[in-house]
């Protein structure tokens, strides 16, 4: 494991009380915080929002998932946004992303809930 490089600013941490590393790596940064699961998944241990998670990263909060596929593959090609191949939004494994279209995106995902037979829309009760 890289060792972590002391902050000359004191007290230096990242907003939130948790130290700041600086002078490694975005995907070293993000490792220390995977957890890998039975299926293969990397689980991203970063601040959750609905499932997604983020990290810091070039001086905004960017989605981990993201981050990694650039870091490992390449850019995400213009028009087109990362798939979760797993269904897991907390999974930042680059095997199991694909960039795909927005379109594409969503009809995975109903198929999914199709075939587990969960309801794809949200119908609002009227009084």
């Amino acid at each position: 494991m890289t060792a972590v490089a002391e902050c000359a600013r004191s007290p230096c941490s990242g907003g939130r009380g948790l130290p700041q590393i600086h002078g490694v790596d975005v995907r070293t940064r993000i490792m220390t915080r995977v957890s890998i699961d039975d299926n293969g998944c990397w689980n991203s241990g970063w601040s959750v929002k609905q499932g997604w998670t983020k990290i810091w990263h070039r001086g905004a909060m960017q989605y981990v998932h993201r981050v990694m596929y650039e870091e490992d593959v390449g850019p995400i090609p213009d028009g087109l946004e990362i798939d979760h191949l797993c269904r897991n939004r907390a999974c930042c494994n680059p095997a199991h992303l694909e960039p795909v279209t927005h379109s594409e995106n969503v009809a995975r995902s109903v198929a999914r809930r199709i075939a587990k037979g969960e309801r794809t829309k949200h119908y609002r009760k009227r009084p």
